[in-house]
């Protein structure tokens, strides 16, 4: 189901400003927050360098200051000779400069709280040891021609780093880990890796945590025992996808199944799953857009447990969410429904939300709020509410308002030169003492302060603090992945310190306790379910049975809401607000709900009421993560931004970049992955070698007589093809008739194979080589014949215009005469080759990127070299003396959106015209923004 609100987004495009080289120096985003109101444009700056590189970029607050003040830039970026990035300046995240050696390898960084990073290496540019603050604190041993045996030549079999040692002990002969351990350091201090191995024992404890996988032949686990010998057990359907999970506990004689019968759709979505409670849970997704529609659970005698049905508007966003298998409810004649509502900007952020929460006991901060009693819930302890959400021109909360049983107001003051942001608690604002250098949040709430590692990771938070005695607090111990290994609390009572601890080892969570409480936690995922098996070893609950298995029902973002255990009997049930704090939750005891640490997001709930993603750790009260973005602008300027302000719609995966969750976009994105894991690190491992021949065909072209360098020529056709503008050349009388969100592949609504599908078929999966993706659903699309896979993940086409002449536009005028010009940024996404990939035959040794073109130099047809070489010497080619000629072609692995158009050239002036009378064109142009010219304008 669909709404649409057409008159709030009038006259809201996209629009975005190129300079010549078609670079985009501006982003402009109009900005509307109700109906009637005046648009605001909101300018996002670019500056680039004489190569094309981004070098600065302001964000339209930092934009808007410039009318007053020299504002600062978001982020600034320095580059050395050879194209790599020196130095990054961010107002969020501070200032690292990063050194590389030779064959461009890191190997010295150094940050705004000087901390360096130096990495060592072997002859062969491995990683041999990481030195920061003056200590080892990594090494890496690899194994040499005698390990052969158990396939570990030249593979990693030691990596020591800051939690303790992980040994590899046995890989298969795909390169699978089949063995690996892990010990624990002997004390909590940064350890200092000495060279031998002896010596490095000796900081070990003494205990060995043992995992064990099997793989079939196409690298698909098959069975996972972990380190206290409870195996896990995948079965796969004929197309590679989970079939059903077993499980089972040590010393256990038969395996107990956790999930089974898991039926798909043809977008490898999970359409129906059964519990081994016999809970079968379905799944309806909208046949357009693979959007979920409906999510169903239903118990084994019928009853229905949960109907989450969702409503989105035209783009995606979700405006309504009804849990029907939950009745309306009265209290002080206020109707309480089931159902949740959003509305959005023009910008799509979430700006008012409304359903449900815990009448008294709501909590707007870290804590949880007052747990409620089931199946008796009382319904004069659930009330409505709606919160509203205003933000600065950077996405920052400005005030959350909340209007309810308890009306609360949050106000958020922001950093005037950086997107910090501290809570309005009746305080001193101080972003000096609040942040340090890199960025890091240094206190949570008052009297909570937090220290951070070299690595900027959570290292500690004082949870109490004391002034006469030791504080409360917890700490944190990551691998050398910067993922956490172990989680240590201590706290004070009755002049005692109790000590627990949590340790995270793949499959299996050890939790220990000061009380002699010793739980095993079996970990599985199967289908859209989460499965925890909580096994004590000592000091069990006495009214939870041992070995109990807690299978948690999500939402469409993974945030658990149901526990049910192995009768299907309700365990707890939980609701979220928006931006992921508990608006109420209930279970049938106190004890059991003791047990979940699981919520939000799928995510793991701290003490402190932080959610740990993996790599940051995001404050759901304070709706931003405390710590900027690891990975720098890659999900926008606000590196404290949690999912673009669209909670409802995005989901984190690991603290990295929020994305949009339904079947075409997880096809899109392993198409992305497979470009980035596997087509463009096979392309760079093959430059050096490209280059030579790229050379030696520039003398064969150039001939004998040629008297000037070769080299030069080589850099000036080199810079030339980075540069060349990437166009889509199409029949003006098809404009009328274009739909959807941008251009589409030959598999886009097939109806019937044909031999020029089939040939298409086999020659993409020569050139791209999808049956060796690491991505599953990539290679599925490489299997042959018609499927939705193909529509999403496979390449649309389009051609380099290297040279202007006076006749024709774009790169491939054969198509048509009319070409779109497309952004730069979408060619961070393409494979290009020197000429028709179809009619060459051409394979992966064929393919280029815009960091290794020199295949395009030495692949390119004679009439081609000639409109470059004309290019190179500054004449303007005259014409193409062929229809290929300087034909190149590109290949996009992402989609390529209409609205992301830079501008739609025309090549005669009657189509021009015809164009722009025809409505159905206009309204093509005006609903995309699309500007058109004229070629001779």
């Amino acid at each position: 189901m669909k709404a649409k609100n057409p008159g709030m987004h009038t006259n809201t495009p996209q629009l975005s400003v190129s300079d010549p080289r078609g670079l985009p120096v501006r982003n402009v985003h109009f900005y509307r927050g109700a109906d009637g109101q005046p648009v605001e444009a909101r300018v996002t700056q670019q500056y680039f360098d004489k190569a094309g590189r981004l070098i600065a970029c302001r964000d339209p607050r930092l934009f808007s200051g410039l009318k007053y003040v020299c504002a600062p830039v978001n982020l600034m970026q320095i580059f050395s000779l050879s194209g790599a990035l020196l130095l990054s300046k961010s107002v969020d995240s501070g200032w690292r400069v990063s050194l590389n050696g030779e064959a461009g390898q890191p190997v010295d960084s150094r940050d705004g709280r000087d901390n360096q990073r130096q990495i060592e290496y072997d002859g062969l540019l491995r990683p041999v040891s990481h030195n920061e603050a003056g200590r080892i604190a990594e090494r890496f041993t690899y194994g040499g021609p005698a390990a052969a045996e158990r396939n570990q030549c030249n593979q990693l079999v030691r990596h020591d780093d800051t939690a303790g040692s992980r040994l590899l002990s046995d890989y298969g002969v795909l390169g699978t880990v089949l063995i690996e351990s892990r010990r624990f350091l002997n004390s909590q201090e940064t350890p200092d890796w000495p060279l031998a191995e002896p010596d490095r024992d000796a900081v070990l404890e003494s205990e060995v945590f043992i995992n064990r996988m099997t793989f079939n032949a196409l690298g698909e686990t098959t069975r996972q025992m972990d380190a206290r010998n409870n195996s896990q057990e995948f079965s796969h359907t004929v197309a590679g996808q989970p079939g059903a999970v077993d499980v089972a506990l040590a010393g256990a004689t038969q395996p107990q199944t956790l999930v089974s019968e898991i039926h798909y759709n043809a977008f490898d979505q999970v359409e129906r799953e059964t519990a081994s409670n016999g809970v079968v849970s379905h799944y309806s997704y909208d046949q357009q857009d693979g959007r979920l529609t409906q999510l169903c659970a239903v118990s084994a005698d019928g009853s229905v447990l949960q109907r989450l049905n969702y409503c989105y508007d035209p783009v995606g966003n979700v405006v309504l969410i009804n849990d029907t298998s939950q009745p309306d409810r009265y209290c002080g004649n206020e109707l309480i429904e089931p159902i949740n509502r959003y509305r959005y900007d023009t910008l799509y952020q979430l700006i008012e939300a409304s359903g449900r929460e815990v009448r008294n006991g709501a909590s707007h901060g870290p804590a949880l709020p007052g747990l409620q009693s089931i199946p008796a819930l009382d319904p004069c302890q659930i009330s409505n509410y709606k919160q509203s959400y205003s933000y600065d021109t950077a996405g920052n909360l400005l005030q959350m308002r909340h209007e309810g049983a308890h009306n609360f107001t949050r106000n958020m003051h922001v950093a005037p030169d950086s997107n910090r942001s501290l809570p309005d608690d009746d305080g001193e604002v101080n972003f000096a003492t609040s942040f340090d250098a890199n960025g890091n949040l240094l206190q949570l709430v008052r009297g909570q302060t937090m220290s951070w590692d070299v690595r900027n990771q959570l290292r500690q938070i004082t949870t109490v603090q004391r002034e006469d005695g030791p504080n409360d607090e917890e700490r944190y111990v990551y691998d050398g992945q910067g993922q956490r290994c172990s989680k240590i609390t201590r706290s004070q009572a009755s002049g005692r310190t109790l000590v627990s601890e949590v340790r995270y080892l793949p499959g299996l969570e050890i939790r220990t306790t000061a009380d002699g409480e010793i739980l095993h936690v079996v970990t599985a995922q199967a289908g859209r379910h989460s499965v925890r098996v909580l096994h004590w070893e000592a000091g069990k609950p006495g009214s939870i049975a041992n070995d109990q298995v807690r299978y948690s029902l999500g939402d469409h973002l993974g945030s658990s809401t149901l526990e049910l255990d192995q009768q299907g009997g309700l365990i707890s049930q939980e609701s979220y607000y928006p931006f992921g704090g508990t608006a109420w939750w209930a279970a049938r005891s106190a004890v059991e709900a003791k047990y979940k640490t699981v919520r939000y997001s799928g995510k793991e709930r701290d003490a402190s009421g932080l959610y740990y993603y993996g790599f940051r750790y995001y404050a759901p009260w304070l709706q931003r993560w405390i710590s900027p973005d690891p990975g720098g602008a890659v999900d926008g300027l606000n590196l404290y931004c949690f999912v673009g302000n669209a909670p409802t719609v995005f989901v984190d995966i690991d603290g990295f970049v929020g994305e949009r969750s339904n079947a075409a976009n997880r096809v899109v994105e392993a198409s992305k992955l497979h470009f980035d894991t596997y087509l463009q690190p096979k392309i760079m491992e093959k430059k050096a070698k490209d280059k030579e021949q790229a050379i030696d065909s520039l003398k064969t072209r150039l001939g004998a007589s040629y008297a000037g360098s070769v080299g030069e020529i080589l850099e000036a056709a080199s810079a030339v093809l980075e540069a060349a503008p990437m166009t889509f050349n199409l029949s003006p009388e098809k404009l009328g008739t274009l739909e959807g969100e941008g251009i589409v592949n030959v598999w886009h609504n097939l109806k019937e194979e044909s031999a020029a599908t089939k040939g298409r078929d086999q020659a993409e999966n020569q050139m791209f080589e999808y049956k060796r993706s690491t991505s599953e659903l990539t290679r599925k699309s490489a299997v042959s014949g018609k499927q939705n896979y193909k529509e999403y993940h496979r390449p649309t086409y389009g051609a380099l215009q290297i040279t202007r002449d006076e006749r024709t536009v774009g790169g491939a005028p054969m198509y048509g005469r009319a070409a779109f010009h497309l952004m730069e940024e979408a060619r961070s996404y393409m494979t290009f080759t020197g000429s028709d990939s179809m009619l060459s035959g051409a394979g992966l040794n064929n393919l280029a990127s815009s960091r290794n073109v020199f295949p395009l130099i030495r692949d390119m047809l004679l009439d081609t070299w000639g409109v470059l070489f004309q290019c190179i010497n500054g004449q303007q080619a005259g014409g193409r003396t062929s229809e290929f000629s300087s034909y190149i072609e590109w290949q996009s692995h992402a989609p390529i959106e209409w609205k992301s158009m830079e501008f739609l050239d025309f090549e005669r002036g009657l189509d021009f015209q015809e164009a722009i009378k025809n409505s159905a064109s206009v309204a093509f142009f005006e609903k995309n923004s699309v500007k058109v010219r004229l070629h001779s304008i």
